[in-house]
């Protein structure tokens, strides 16, 4: 159902977007909404303790009232983003998988072409012996020393050995 959830999909005007992110985009909203109430309510029950305490019980009941319901509606919409996320991620992970299996299943697979031959190293014979591994790695490291001081060398120092 997800997965049939991310392929349909609406327009309005040039904007096109699936069902998910219309719903997840309205209870995003939603959820906004719920959190200006929710502080907005929190901002005058912070007032009415410090400055009006002197209310009669109906109406301390009624707030109350009111207060726990925008709280509930709050951790409700909470719950329903986490929700429509967690379906928007399921949907895009099995369609991705989806169409790989049928690109399978066709046979249109294409494997990764190697990558070009100047860009790996040479390969070199293998060592009989450990002695003969360890006097390629000093030859490689006294060639690679070689290279960086013959850089150094300024144009005039390269002439007068020549």
């Amino acid at each position: 159902m997800a997965v049939w959830l991310g392929h349909v999909s609406m327009s309005i005007g040039g904007f096109r977007f699936s069902v998910i992110h219309f719903f997840l985009f309205v209870t995003i909203l939603s959820f906004a909404a719920r959190s200006y109430a929710l502080s907005k309510i929190q901002d005058r029950s912070k007032d009415q303790m410090y400055g009006r305490a002197g209310l009669p019980v109906e109406f301390d009941d009624r707030y109350r009232g009111k207060e726990w319901r925008i709280e509930r509606n709050w951790w409700i919409c909470l719950f329903a983003c986490t929700l429509w996320m967690i379906i928007w991620r399921i949907a895009s992970t099995f369609s991705y998988f989806w169409h790989e299996i049928e690109k399978l299943e066709e046979g249109g697979h294409e494997e990764k072409p190697p990558p070009p031959q100047s860009a790996l190293p040479k390969p070199s014979a293998p060592a009989k012996n450990e002695i003969e591994l360890t006097e390629r790695k000093k030859a490689a490291s006294e060639a690679q020393k070689g290279d960086v001081a013959e850089e150094q060398q300024t144009p005039a120092e390269s002439k007068k050995q020549q």
